[in-house]
């Protein structure tokens, strides 16, 4: 009885030098796109499971309320904050080149006393663009370099 072999292809030292050439490019590209990507992904781990107290808003102390100091905290990619009155939360990219970007997000809607300056504050937290770490301190600037506000880590 015959016995059926199934004929193979002949592989000169052309093809498996392609082959060797097309993993080592593959190899290449995929370790390329693994640098760039640790690199530019959004860490925010300098910021990231951190709380900050607002000290200043636009060049002035801002104490927030009595009951309720002004803060923002960042964890899990989204920050949580308040002048002392309503709570703000948005999620938020932060890179270690010191670029940030803050999301549309939402807050709770109580009526606040104008001293606690919370639609001055809600009007910097949109321009914010940069910031900048410090010892303890984090400053927050539009895409000017303008300081919007400072915080200090508690």
């Amino acid at each position: 009885p015959e016995i059926a072999v199934p004929l193979h292809p002949i592989q000169t030292s052309t093809t498996i030098n392609k082959n060797i050439m097309n993993k080592k490019i593959i190899t290449v590209i995929a370790l390329g796109i693994m640098a760039i990507s640790m690199t530019s992904c959004s860490t925010g781990a300098l910021l990231s499971g951190k709380t900050y107290n607002i000290t200043e808003l636009n060049g002035t102390s801002l104490p927030g309320s009595e009951m309720s100091p002004a803060f923002i905290s960042f964890k899990d990619g989204e920050i949580n904050t308040s002048v002392g009155c309503n709570s703000i939360f948005a999620p938020y990219k932060a890179l270690k080149d010191g670029s940030i970007t803050i999301s549309e997000g939402g807050a709770t809607k109580m009526f606040c006393p104008d001293e606690l300056r919370e639609d001055e504050y809600l009007a910097a937290l949109h321009k914010v663009k940069r910031y900048e770490i410090d010892g303890k301190t984090v400053s927050f600037y539009d895409e000017n370099g303008k300081l919007l506000f400072k915080a200090t880590e508690k």
